[in-house]
């Protein structure tokens, strides 16, 4: 998670877990559960090329439960499903599975998602 008063990472403590997590070229994402299931969603992106024509930018959001946060996922991230993810808690992967198998990928994608749901969290 990043702090976003000073813009650096906060290291995750026995206080969230880490659901999910995936990149892009040039950017990523950690969505975390806190105990009391509220979801908190950070990452950057940017800093490729100058920072002019591709500034970096941090954010984070707050969701009140992880339904709340995936519809939003899917809907501001319209091909969502190629994205490159590297975890998905075994508490999603059962919903996520089923809307991957709603979408028409290939089968290298496909096994990109399929792998990150067997990965452990790092």
């Amino acid at each position: 998670m990043i702090c976003n008063k000073c813009h650096q990472e906060i290291k995750p403590t026995d206080q969230a877990t880490l659901v999910f997590k995936y990149g892009w070229e040039g950017g990523g994402s950690q969505v975390y559960r806190t105990p009391d299931g509220k979801i908190t969603t950070s990452g950057s992106s940017g800093g490729m090329l100058d920072e002019e024509e591709d500034p970096f930018i941090q954010w984070s959001r707050n969701y009140r439960m992880w339904s709340s946060f995936w519809r939003e996922f899917k809907r501001e991230n319209k091909h969502w499903h190629m994205l490159h993810p590297m975890f998905i808690h075994e508490d999603y992967r059962d919903q996520i599975k089923s809307d991957i198998s709603q979408t028409e990928l290939d089968e290298r994608k496909r096994t990109t998602w399929l792998r990150a749901m067997a990965s452990e969290a790092k």
